[in-house]
């Protein structure tokens, strides 16, 4: 089971919080792996910059190349800024699943072009179940 909680703070809170929802999850007997995004998903998806523009073609990749997004306070307002010149369409939570399916499609899920630690103990941990 994967069970999301956004952390809305930046990392390293993402710690404390995945150590907790597991742990609280493994008293009931379920075998589970924290997604807690550094302040919110869109943190997440300034990973995979070219990922966005294959999904609404008038955004513009939001690039944080090289940079630590998982710092990045206020994800969502953040990544819908970078995401469109002032005419294309918004952002919404509802596009996010769709940019993550791109993301996988092109083969940039093991090449992120940013850092967050967040999401890298969550693959960790995706990557050691068992199945």
């Amino acid at each position: 089971m994967i069970a999301h909680q956004d952390c809305d703070a930046i990392e390293p809170a993402h710690e404390a919080l995945s150590d907790q929802i597991e742990r609280d999850l493994a008293r009931e007997g379920i075998d589970a792996v924290a997604a807690t995004p550094a302040w919110e998903t869109e943190a997440w998806l300034f990973l995979w910059p070219a990922a966005a523009p294959e999904v609404v073609r008038s955004w513009t990749a939001p690039s944080q190349h090289g940079r630590w997004v998982g710092r990045i306070e206020n994800a969502k307002e953040a990544y819908r800024k970078a995401l469109r010149p002032s005419t294309s369409r918004v952002y919404t939570e509802s596009d996010a699943p769709r940019i993550v399916a791109k993301a996988c499609e092109l083969g940039l899920i093991d090449a992120p072009d940013a850092r967050s630690d967040s999401f890298e103990r969550f693959r960790r941990a995706l990557l050691s179940m068992t199945l």
